[in-house]
């Protein structure tokens, strides 16, 4: 009977020693799924404060899109497709020097200009023949740096034209 109660006294004062062990322990358990939120959180704070919004916006029912808005998505994608389409076209083991260095694209507007300028007196004339402006001196003052440029036009029928 007293090694009995010994062995308890013993079984006691280790789960009483065990008790106050992990009662100093400073760390605790992790909850990925609280940090999964925490960081899932951060990463929509961070796209809202780059759109410059406080709040996400409210979904909006729009049944209709608007003719202007698919015409400039449509060119954007057909543009990327062509880009993608050069680029498997171009990919060899052999890279030029401008082909190595950044390119950057920049958009322009066009520049209205008086109607008595616009005539082009070398090109044949037609009904259609019209001069552009633009005014690229703003980003650009070395032109050799030019490597490529694009004139895209959008097209917005014309409902009571004839002709389209």
């Amino acid at each position: 009977m007293k090694m009995h109660l010994q062995r308890a006294l013993v079984v006691l004062a280790l789960l009483n020693f065990a008790t106050v062990s992990l009662s100093l322990s400073t760390c605790t358990t992790l909850d990925f799924g609280h940090i999964k939120k925490k960081r899932v959180e951060a990463i929509r704070g961070q796209i809202l404060s780059k759109l410059r919004l406080t709040s996400p916006p409210e979904p909006s029912v729009m049944t209709h899109v608007p003719y202007q808005v698919l015409a400039l998505y449509n060119s954007t994608r057909e543009l990327l497709e062509e880009m993608q389409g050069e680029r498997e076209d171009s990919c060899t083991q052999e890279n030029t020097e401008s082909e190595y260095y950044a390119k950057e694209i920049h958009k322009f507007d066009m520049i209205q200009g008086l109607a008595e300028h616009n005539e082009l007196a070398v090109c044949p004339k037609g009904i259609t023949s019209k001069v552009f402006r633009f005014n690229v001196s703003s980003v650009e003052k070395n032109g050799t740096n030019l490597f490529r440029a694009e004139f895209r036009v959008l097209r917005v029928p014309n409902p009571s034209s004839k002709r389209n």
